[in-house]
């Protein structure tokens, strides 16, 4: 029996139990509110690295669009004079000189003596002759056969490929034996036209029929899109799908992509100054003689074999055709120096002084058509890199 002095009244709560509700309570409160700071630190940190990337992201296309206009000033100046040549070096006015030649200078950073960087990274350009590439829309067949094997494309393909090109390009309805006009089936599942016209972009090439992704622009390519491993069958047109299988893939078997060796722009032309080995090898006297080919672009580095020096590059059509055993009847196939278009790959790279912040590159790629002194962008292709 409790002393009547500690007899509580009936219905009263007892102190104790209300003293360890509070003190739950509070802990509660406690820890929802260390929630809700976490919660903030982790926004603000999260705010504060896309603030920073969004940030190196615009440093790095300015740097890259600093890049294209270093590209035109080169363009424009062609050559130094005796003048100038203290002021931008020794180095600059072959490059310049190669250039004017109808050579490409890859891998320039602003010119030889400006040191230093702009904000925390820096530009890096090539400037590239457009005949160095086959224009589309002037190969002929026995040339356009070539570039696909020169891709790794299967022979069996190769028919169907260039037909429905040539079906696309040229004027009026007839069929070439394997290839597709307007009544294809393909083209009305896709509801639009054959252009019987020539093409104005490299990537148009997808709208032929045959045409996949990862014969434009490479199996890697597509894996990297994430297509799986297919069969050699007509179901990969639709995508999704390598024409290739595991096993294919596990042999090395690829296509490298055909828009790397190709443009729209110019006369057709093929520059022997800058062209790599895969163009030269659509001509079919280049196919597959590996040694002539080897000779000649040998002989664009001049008696001291060295790139990048003075006596760099073909003087003339004549030249090289002497040094390639072909006869004067080839020479309007090729160029030496046609600079009309001119195509620049300005990269613009940030890296930050904080290590925990990834390295930022903004690419530009442009073609220019030059008139005289006036520059003219006529493609224009920007990509922030991963």
């Amino acid at each position: 029996m409790h002393p009547p002095g500690n007899r509580r009244p009936p219905g009263q709560p007892d102190p104790g139990s209300r003293g360890a509700a509070l003190i739950i309570a509070v802990l509660i409160s406690m820890m929802m509110m260390s929630l809700l700071v976490m919660s903030l630190a982790y926004s603000m940190r999260l705010e504060a690295k896309m603030t920073i990337f969004y940030r190196n992201r615009i440093q790095a296309r300015a740097l890259a669009l600093a890049g294209v206009e270093w590209s035109k000033f080169l363009l424009n100046k062609q050559s130094i004079s005796p003048g100038d040549e203290e002021t931008y070096g020794e180095e600059l006015r072959i490059q310049l000189q190669n250039l004017r030649k109808g050579l490409d200078l890859r891998g320039l950073n602003k010119h030889p003596e400006a040191g230093g960087t702009l904000f925390d990274g820096d530009f890096t350009v090539d400037i590239i002759q457009e005949p160095s590439y086959r224009n589309v829309n002037t190969m002929r067949e026995e040339e356009w056969e070539q570039l696909l094997e020169n891709a790794g494309v299967p022979e069996e393909m190769q028919a169907e490929i260039v037909d429905c090109f040539f079906d696309w390009t040229d004027p009026g309805d007839l069929h070439r034996l394997n290839g597709a006009e307007n009544d294809d089936k393909f083209y009305d599942d896709k509801d639009y036209e054959v252009k019987n016209a020539p093409l104005d972009t490299i990537d148009e090439l997808l709208l032929i029929k045959n045409f996949t992704q990862e014969i434009v622009f490479g199996t890697e390519y597509v894996l990297s899109l994430g297509w799986t491993p297919g069969e050699r069958s007509h179901d990969y047109y639709e995508g999704g799908k390598s024409m290739f299988d595991e096993g294919d893939l596990e042999d090395g078997k690829r296509i490298r992509g055909i828009a790397r060796w190709l443009t729209t722009f110019g006369d057709g032309k093929i520059n022997v100054n800058s062209a790599p080995v895969q163009v030269l090898q659509t001509i079919p006297e280049f196919a597959y003689s590996p040694e002539i080919i080897g000779d000649v672009i040998q002989g664009r580095y001049g008696t001291d074999l060295t790139p990048g020096t003075e006596d760099d590059g073909y003087r003339s059509v004549n030249e090289f055709l002497g040094r390639a055993g072909l006869d004067s009847s080839y020479a309007s196939l090729f160029t030496v120096n046609d600079n009309r278009f001119i195509r620049i790959v300005s990269t613009g790279e940030v890296t930050p002084a904080n290590t925990e912040n990834p390295k930022v590159k903004y690419v530009i790629r442009a073609t220019m058509r030059q008139e005289g002194r006036e520059i003219i962008p006529i493609s224009w292709q920007e990509e922030l890199l991963p």
